[in-house]
């Protein structure tokens, strides 16, 4: 980017001419006049007298076209790290390179450049978009992108109407100038260009996609059904919500005609005319941009795009979880296929659904459902729970998914059930059916109330999500509160509750209750249900006492395409937000399982919807869960029934933590006895000793009771305390509880002997389940305890200090042992692998020492090269074989070369180590 008081050589690489488009210095022109004028501030317009103009020249389709172009050097950027803002406008003859011109400063302020530009046929611009524009626009920004000359993957794309249609056919055929993350306004496209979903996966790339009908009163709407074609690839629900996100919003004062609720604040983004002769109308639309929408808009941009392993990652697993041979007991997914309707049958829909039994050994066994379909991109074959055709009756579907798990919430754990699907696949007829042949509901209550434990009584509540507002289903008042944890899960304030006494009582309630449900007749569904609704059955206490298990049982809105369901106007409405809280869900779905394959703490979006906050259980939380996923064997709907059954393959996968109540009353009991047998540890200037049946154990470190949160610091065998001081003064610094033991072993031969030691050491002490932090051989001590003892070890921090070290000490190494280099990654850690160094760098030949090992770890090692600390991401033999090791208790490893004890708190990602390890 150029500046127009310096030269091209002050600047390194300036935009350019190329074979393919001409690119010659302008010079303000009159109509330039307008970015020093009222409408901007003192800060703006200072910015502006830095302008540099440019023509863009090129001839493509048998036109020529001519393009004027501002540009912006981004503040104090550097050229190693330059970003570029590209700023598109749409369609009128009020659009112009000025559209965006209020982002310019804070864009410039954040480091990118910017690049604004009159599309052909607006503004200054020559030609005008034809009937061929479509065939053209997109090599059309290419071209500039090889005159902006900047490495691959650093244009940001800020455009409107047709600027975005040319950015996303720009992208569909090369996606390598640009950068993860784009936002897109208005984009009415007839069709989605071939490619972009690809080069959107391949990328890790996507698009927030906005709509807004009007920015000012007087404005002419744009209609949002126009955001049908692209809302459909961002939102189907195969994506599992990688793609992109969802913004609708109502500017205040300037209703539009679709009664759409505004996702945003009225003043978040909004417009307005200015006069100017830089757009054909002599005035032009301008948008401003409120403090939370810019900083909303530029988080986005700004974060990396999202890592993508293979190509393919972003659909997740290719195969159920039973497929690759794991029981996941605590979400069971099941298949239901629904018969061909009446006008299916007419206009002869064909059976593309084929289903058999596995020989998995279980009983019944799964069961597999292949897709017959000419197109290849649908074929597939997937293995779940079971796979109920359409002559499976309520009752055999009750037993096999809901009946279950109606024992479990009556033993105490909490359940829940939901049904997933395409609109019009029978999902509200599993879940409630016909009184004649009624679903899950009906039977669940009838099982409950004949198998009622004695004391117990049962509670319900009935509740609509429509257009992510919550709806009392059994009372007429409105205004519910938010969605709070509490300790029956889940709850929402202001919600009734009511007490049961039969199960035709709920019956009767639910009944009322559904009259009051959204619906709308659509192309796909006569009556489709276009809100989500959820009854929780609470068992509890007698008299009214403490909450002993809760059960959701779900009947979710249907996924539909907009542009197939025929829907406009409020059921567009109603689509929109029901396809944006679904890719919610499988955001949700997506995050679970990178937390699970990666072993990590990761965040959870649950707060992207209220419907996954209402889920939380049921999605990696307190539950089991059982998913029923709709299908229907119609050939005309085959590629909703595979974007459903590929949801339900990523879903098999999330792995809930269900505290059954039995199971956790007894590790409470355990708790509470190892508590009691506690005796009092007394530390003189944070030193002392404890006598075991072994000897006298030396311990120093801080104490003030066993309810404390306790961390436990190991060191090398044979090492002395001195040697973790600092870390001791670290974690007494952040208020943790510390204590380091000198334990009696000396050897590798000794690790065994020091298990019972150290379990001996924690009964004295009264810890049930502490966290660990080992250094060397210490790190191998905690995992040893950990694979002995998993109930009685909470998280673990190991830590490679042998390796830390500096140049100076790696010379001085490899002066006194010439065969230092050789020895370097040897020590402690071959342990993981049975004492033999791996053949290969790929973690295979994990050692019997840690076969099945299980638990939360983080794993830091010093990355360094001869002592000279590695660049960040910067692939080496040191991180190469930190990978191994770390692969060896499932996790990824941590530079930790910058870390010191006094440091205490640090890691590479901002997160305190200390703090987040030592809450087991």
């Amino acid at each position: 980017m150029g500046s127009g008081a310096s030269s091209a050589s002050d600047h390194g690489d300036l935009p350019a001419s190329t074979e393919r488009m001409f690119l010659e210095p302008q010079d303000m022109e009159d109509a330039d006049a307008f970015f020093r004028g009222d409408t901007f501030s003192e800060d703006e317009k200072l910015l502006f007298s830095r302008i540099v103009g440019y023509v863009a020249k090129t001839s493509l389709g048998g036109m020529e076209y001519t393009m004027p172009l501002r540009c912006l050097q981004a503040a104090e950027a550097e050229a190693s790290e330059s970003r570029v803002a590209l700023f598109l406008h749409g369609f009128g003859d009020d659009r112009c390179m000025a559209l965006w011109s209020h982002f310019w400063l804070p864009m410039t302020e954040k480091g990118f450049h910017v690049v604004a530009l009159d599309l052909p046929g607006f503004g200054r611009a020559s030609g005008r978009p034809g009937k061929d524009w479509s065939a053209v626009d997109g090599e059309l920004l290419l071209r500039l992108m090889e005159c902006l000359r900047m490495r691959d993957g650093r244009v940001s794309v800020f455009a409107e109407g047709i600027g975005a249609c040319a950015f996303l056919r720009a992208y569909a055929q090369d996606s390598a100038p640009f950068a993860g993350h784009h936002v897109l306004l208005n984009v009415q496209i007839g069709e989605v260009p071939k490619g972009l979903r690809e080069n959107l996966e391949s990328r890790g790339a996507d698009i927030m996609l906005c709509g807004c009908e009007k920015f000012y009163p007087t404005q002419p709407p744009w209609m949002l059904s126009g955001l049908n074609q692209l809302s459909q690839l961002l939102l189907d629900p195969s994506t599992m919500g990688q793609l992109g996100t969802f913004v609708l919003w109502k500017v205040k004062n300037a209703d539009g005609p679709t009664p759409i609720k505004s996702m945003r604040d009225g003043t978040w983004w909004t417009g307005n005319l200015e006069k100017t002769a830089l757009a054909k109308a002599g005035h032009a639309l301008i948008f401003r941009a409120s403090a939370d929408c810019f900083r909303e808009l530029f988080d986005y941009v700004a974060a990396p795009p999202r890592k993508v392993v293979v190509k393919t990652a972003l659909q997740g697993p290719e195969m159920t979880s039973i497929e690759t041979g794991e029981i996941n007991d605590t979400f069971s997914v099941f298949i239901r296929i629904r018969p061909l309707l009446e006008r299916e049958l007419k206009a002869g829909s064909e059976n593309c659904l084929a289903v058999s039994d596995t020989d998995f050994p279980r009983d019944p066994p799964p069961q597999r459902i292949v897709v017959q379909a000419g197109d290849a991109s649908l074929k597939g074959s997937y293995v779940f729970n079971r796979v109920f055709e359409q002559s499976m009756s309520q009752e055999a579907v009750f037993n096999s998914t809901a009946k279950p798990f109606v024992q479990e919430f009556l033993a105490g754990t909490n359940v829940t059930i939901f049904a997933y699907g395409q609109t019009g696949t029978g999902k509200t007829y599993t879940i409630f059916g016909p009184a004649e042949d009624p679903g899950i509901v009906t039977r669940s209550l009838s099982d409950i109330f004949e198998k009622m434990p004695a004391g117990k009584e049962l509670h319900y509540e009935y509740v609509q999500l429509y257009l992510d507002d919550f709806k009392d289903l059994l009372a007429d008042a409105s205004g519910l509160g938010k969605l709070v944890e509490g300790n029956a899960g889940v709850e929402l304030l202001g919600l009734s509750s009511h007490k049961a006494t039969s199960a035709s009582e709920i019956l009767q309630a639910v009944a009322k209750g559904a009259t009051r449900r959204a619906t709308r007749a659509q192309d796909m569904n006569e009556v489709s249900t276009r809100s989500h609704a959820i009854l929780m059955l609470r068992l509890k206490e007698g008299d009214g006492g403490d909450v002993f298990s809760s059960m959701f049982i779900v009947d979710l809105a249907g996924s539909e395409r907009v542009a197939r369901s025929g829907v406009t106007g409020d059921g567009f409405t109603e689509a929109t937000n029901v396809n944006l809280s679904l890719t919610a869900l499988g955001r949700v779905v997506m995050s679970l399982i990178e937390a699970d394959i990666t072993q990590t703490k990761a965040f959870i979006p649950y707060n992207a919807s209220p419907l996954t906050m209402l889920l939380k259980a049921g999605l990696g939380g307190n539950s089991k869960t059982a998913l029923i996923a709709c299908v229907t064997q119609a050939a005309d709907s085959l590629s909703e029934s595979v974007s459903t059954l590929r949801f339900a393959m990523q879903a098999s996968h999330v792995k809930n933590k269900v505290e059954q109540k039995e199971a956790q009353d007894k590790a409470d009991q355990e708790k509470t006895k190892i508590a009691e047998a506690a005796h009092e540890l007394r530390l003189s200037g944070g030193k002392g000793s404890v006598e075991l049946t072994s000897g006298s154990i030396e311990i120093w470190g801080t104490w003030q009771s066993a309810a404390e949160e306790t961390v436990i610091l190991l060191g090398g065998l044979g090492s002395e305390l001195e040697q973790l001081e600092g870390l001791i003064t670290a974690l007494r610094d952040i208020g943790r509880q510390v204590l380091a033991p000198k334990l009696p072993g000396t050897a590798e031969k000794h690790l065994d002997a020091d298990v019972p030691i150290l379990l001996e050491l924690l009964d004295w002490l009264g810890l049930a389940k502490p966290a660990f932090y080992g250094r060397d051989w210490g790190a191998v001590r905690a995992v040893r305890f950990k694979m002995a003892h998993p109930k009685r070890s909470g998280n673990l921090v190991l830590e490679n200090r042998l390796n830390k070290m500096s140049e100076a000490q790696y010379k001085a190494k490899m002066k006194k042992d010439p065969n230092y280099a050789l020895q370097e990654y040897m020590g402690p850690w071959l342990w993981f692998f049975d004492g033999t160094f791996p053949k290969s760098l790929d973690g295979s030949g994990i050692g019997n020492n840690v076969k099945g090992f299980k638990g939360n770890v983080l794993f830091l090692w010093p990355y360094h090269t001869k002592g000279r600390h590695d660049p960040p991401k910067r692939v080496t033999t040191c991180s190469k074989v930190a990978d191994v090791y770390a692969k060896a208790v499932k996790t990824k490893p941590v530079d930790s070369y910058l870390m010191t004890d006094a440091d205490g708190c640090w890691c590479d990602d901002s997160v305190s180590v200390l703090c987040c390890v030592a809450a087991s």
